[in-house]
């Protein structure tokens, strides 16, 4: 007895576990979308979900009975192409679980209408600049286009011509207007996907009328009350709201130079001059606007040459051919040399400034002086006395 009543209970347990196993593997596969008796077109999205998942092996998708597609993810999606579809189609899912059952999902029946053509044009606006503004310089376009299939491009223009043409929201564009002056029409068109266009309503602008602001000019170089000698170097600053035209540059009023890209430079050549000068410049900007630097008033040092006898050297005897050689400082303002002997202007001249040969023999034996005298404008400046022994 005490068998029969212990083995019952197992007996039972046995029988309630393989029918409580055998229900876990039912699937329920369902088609999550389209909706039942939705409206589709172009490509649907077929989604499906099949419950529960750890028994899920794959599913196979209908479309009006013919199978499309076998997934094996979940939950699942499938592109189907209606293109060419018209009227009711059927949607169904059929679920296999790990032992192989199969499990079939209500149908879902769902209707494709035809694609209508698109032949609506987008809208453009002009949101700025306004109408009958005067504007210069930089300027921001901009507008706004929108259309249900979305915009392709945007393209500006100004009196017809092409500025740019835009892909991408924002729709603005930086316009240069330097240089020009006028009235303007500004618009745009845009391009929706299908092709279709539309163009914006101008917007009528003036440019830069009038310019009416002078460039700003000083000189940077030399300084006021500088001394300068030689080869200078004058600069001038300038700068103006619409770019500098050119930059001329005076000396005592008088025009040296002019100047047309930044750094505005002049190279003055003071050789041969002295006493005191007024240099300025003027300064023109796009507009023809002009304005004078404030002089700066500089000294040019005189330059006096200093000359010396290098040979012979003093007391050398000399026979024959002899080489006088000098040297001479500040050699590019000299205008002569003269050599002198006994005080007496020879007439030899000198070879490259610096050197001359003499004849010794023009001369008795015994001591004589040689002298060197050089010419540079009114002033004159000699050599030290060379005294020499002539032996011939």
């Amino acid at each position: 007895m005490k068998r029969l009543i212990y083995i019952a209970p197992l007996f039972l347990f046995s029988a309630c576990a393989d029918e409580l196993d055998s229900t876990n593997k039912i699937l329920t596969p369902t088609i999550t979308s389209p909706a039942a008796f939705a409206n589709v077109s172009g490509e649907v999205t077929v989604k499906t979900l099949v419950t529960p998942e750890d028994q899920f092996s794959s599913l196979e998708l209908l479309l009006d009975g013919e199978t499309v597609a076998t997934l094996t993810e979940n939950p699942a999606s499938f592109a189907w192409q209606t293109d060419g579809l018209t009227d009711a189609h059927t949607i169904l899912a059929i679920a296999k679980n790990k032992d192989g059952d199969s499990y079939q999902s209500e149908k879902v029946t769902v209707y494709i209408e035809e694609e209508s053509e698109d032949n609506i044009n987008p809208f453009v606006n002009i949101t700025s600049p306004a109408s009958f503004v005067t504007i210069d310089g930089d300027v921001t376009i901009s507008a706004t286009a929108h259309d249900d299939s979305g915009i392709e491009r945007v393209i500006f223009y100004t009196n017809g011509d092409s500025l740019t043409e835009l892909t991408s929201e924002p729709y603005t564009y930086v316009w240069d207007t330097n240089g020009l002056s006028g009235t303007y029409s500004i618009t745009a068109r845009a391009y929706d996907t299908s092709g279709n266009f539309a163009e914006a309503y101008p917007a009528s602008v003036t440019v830069n009328p009038k310019d009416e602001f002078a460039p700003t000019v000083y000189i940077a170089q030399p300084a006021n009350f500088d001394k300068v000698e030689g080869i200078v170097k004058i600069v001038a600053s300038a700068s103006d709201n619409k770019g500098v035209e050119n930059v001329v540059f005076y000396i005592d009023s008088d025009s040296v130079g002019v100047d047309s890209e930044a750094p505005y430079e002049y190279s003055w050549d003071t050789n041969g001059l002295s006493g005191t000068f007024a240099i300025s410049a003027k300064a023109t900007d796009l507009s023809g606007n002009f304005s004078f630097a404030y002089p700066a008033s500089v000294e040019i040092e005189e330059v006096i040459p200093y000359v010396q006898i290098l040979s012979p050297a003093q007391f050398e005897i000399l026979t024959g051919q002899a080489s006088i050689v000098s040297q001479i400082e500040e050699i590019e303002s000299v205008d002569s040399l003269r050599f002198f002997v006994d005080g007496v202007f020879t007439e030899i001249a000198f070879q490259n400034l610096e050197t001359i040969n003499y004849n010794t023999n023009l001369i008795p034996n015994g001591n004589h002086t040689f002298l060197v005298k050089v010419f540079a404008g009114e002033q004159v400046q000699n050599s030290q006395v060379v005294t020499v022994v002539i032996q011939n």
